[in-house]
């Protein structure tokens, strides 16, 4: 398992590895207080080796609040997902979300 996190803020970058996946999640849930919210699935779009899925989220962490556009893009192995990559509408919002 792995995920890539676009960005230059305290949580982006590259986890691979399950314990590593699950460190980021672990860290990520932590810091916004469990307040990732998926607002919109634009849409899924799904082969046989990848899905993609565009989707409308909200992040809220204390006071500041900041709803997003994202593309994350999965590969698929064995009917599960084996990698993840997250590009967001606009990363430089979310590094100020996540810098202070």
């Amino acid at each position: 398992m792995a995920v890539h996190v676009q960005g230059k803020n305290p949580l982006a970058g590259d986890f691979v590895g399950k314990q590593a996946f699950l460190e980021h999640y672990g860290r990520l849930f932590a810091e916004l207080g469990g307040t990732m919210e998926l607002i919109e699935v634009h849409e899924v779009l799904i082969g046989t080796e990848h899905a993609v899925a565009l989707v409308r989220e909200r992040a809220l962490r204390g006071v500041r609040s900041l709803d997003f556009d994202r593309v994350n893009v999965y590969r698929l192995q064995g009917g599960k997902i084996a990698e993840i990559w997250s590009y967001d509408s606009d990363p430089y919002a979310l590094d100020e979300v996540w810098a202070h």
